[in-house]
């Protein structure tokens, strides 16, 4: 689940400085990099074919 402050970056809004848009940036991607590993994950791979 992203944040009010991340989904106001993806959505391009206005108001974040530079230095906050990188810090959501490197948050948005930690959470995708954990999601696909977690999808990859051949012991989760059960759940998926439901």
């Amino acid at each position: 689940m992203l944040s009010t402050a991340e989904l106001r970056l993806l959505k391009g809004g206005r108001g974040l400085s530079n230095n906050y848009r990188r810090h959501l940036s490197v948050r948005i991607s930690k959470k995708l990099s954990r999601i696909i590993a977690l999808l990859t994950d051949p012991k989760f791979a059960p759940y998926l074919d439901r």
